[in-house]
């Protein structure tokens, strides 16, 4: 059931978008931040692993590059090591364009895996089912084509939840260190953690040890 739910998620995410994205001679991505997130992804290709942190094009005298590194370094390791440093323009456009969905359909196992270690099976499969075929922010955000931060963010913060709940101290730890790469503003997920502890502390201390 649950490889059937991620087939569904995985269809949604690629077969709806898939004609006006990449089915033309160009990748036409669907917001305009994806552009920068692929110039960024290719001249760390052509630098690899270095990427840009003071572009030259934004401002007069540059500017400080404020987006998070995780993803951009994510697509530009996938095709450094499929194709190298010269590998074409478009074929970084169409790795950019394709990564998006599949982080969605990670991040609906993610949550599958917190419903069931907070719940039971039955949950899990509910919430991984609603994940993967609802309408809203978080489908439009795991689009082929949708090349920004979102996906990995959602992903990357049910894994960290999923192993505060499974009680593993270095799961949960890595999982957050990826998430505060992958989001610049990701300190406000840091501060929910902080007050739910103590929260938790407080409401069940029986349970602190």
């Amino acid at each position: 059931m649950l490889a059937v739910i991620l087939v569904v998620a995985a269809g949604l995410r690629v077969w709806a978008p898939w004609d006006d994205v990449l089915g033309g001679p160009r990748v036409n991505f669907l917001e305009n931040d994806a552009w920068y997130h692929v110039r960024l992804v290719e001249s760390q290709v052509r630098n690899f692993p270095h990427r840009i942190t003071v572009d030259p094009y934004a401002a007069p005298d540059g500017q400080y590059v404020a987006v998070a590194p995780l993803l951009d370094t994510v697509i530009a390791t996938v095709v450094f090591v499929t194709e190298g440093r010269d590998a074409s323009t478009h074929y970084i456009e169409r790795v950019a364009a394709i990564v998006p969905a599949i982080i969605g359909v990670l991040a609906v196992f993610a949550v599958w895996a917190l419903a069931t270690l907070a719940f039971d099976r039955r949950a899990g499969f509910i919430a991984g089912l609603l994940a993967a075929v609802l309408p809203g922010h978080f489908l439009d955000r795991t689009l082929v084509g949708f090349v920004d931060h979102h996906a990995l963010e959602v992903l990357l913060s049910f894994a960290t939840l999923s192993f505060v709940v499974y009680g593993s101290a270095l799961g949960a730890g890595v999982s957050l260190g990826l998430y505060l790469l992958a989001w610049a503003s990701g300190s406000y997920f840091v501060f929910i953690l902080a007050v739910w502890l103590v929260v938790a502390a407080i409401v069940a201390p029986a349970r602190r040890a």
